[in-house]
């Protein structure tokens, strides 16, 4: 293996541990988010006057979720360290089998069967197109082009991080699913809206 080939198996595997980091927080984004619905939280909120800024908070954590799972699949650039990145240097013969040995080739390959999938998702541009016009960016969104609705975009978040776990487990970045982490992400979010039950 050359150093080229060395280096990128790195960058794969680092930028594989980099995006479970980061859907342990997307599933506690998520768990916010769902927790703010439950009654009587946004009555209490109201009641108190603040709905305002219950509003606020949940268009932050909202935009956080929508920049995640936009750069995800973003075109990577030079330094990038995203998700699309780790799975175009998976292409490379000599990553893959440097990654196979460190973590496992039926769950990488698993991970690309999401990921293909994913890619290819009718979510995905309606994703792209609110982080564009909603989030990253102010300006007139497109006529042709619906909003997701919060199913569609906790729906694809959820895909998405099936593909992350994979990715993850795959390469031998983590041995834990991701999954082992949701009940303790969902206690927190119950109890940081616990004042306004």
């Amino acid at each position: 293996m050359t150093p080229d080939e060395q280096r990128n198996a790195q960058e794969a595997f680092e930028i594989s541990d980099k995006a479970f980091l980061d859907a342990l927080e997307l599933l506690q984004l998520i768990a916010v988010m769902q927790g703010q619905n439950e009654d009587p939280i946004n009555a209490k909120l109201s009641d108190a006057g603040a709905a305002r800024a219950a509003m606020v908070v949940r268009n932050a954590v909202l935009s956080r979720i929508i920049l995640f799972l936009a750069g995800a699949y973003a075109a990577p650039r030079p330094g990038d360290l995203h998700l699309r990145r780790a799975f175009d240097l998976l292409k490379q013969p000599s990553v893959r089998k440097e990654l196979e040995l460190r973590g496992s080739p039926t769950i990488l390959d698993d991970a690309e069967k999401l990921w293909a999938r994913c890619k290819s998702d009718h979510r995905l541009p309606l994703i792209r197109h609110f982080r564009d016009k909603f989030t990253a960016h102010f300006s007139t969104p497109r006529d042709d082009m619906a909003l997701p609705q919060y199913d569609d975009v906790f729906n694809f978040a959820h895909d998405t991080m099936k593909v992350v776990d994979a990715l993850a487990r795959g390469t031998g970045a983590r041995t834990e699913p991701l999954w082992d982490w949701q009940p303790e992400l969902d206690d927190a979010a119950v109890q940081f809206w616990s004042v306004w039950r």
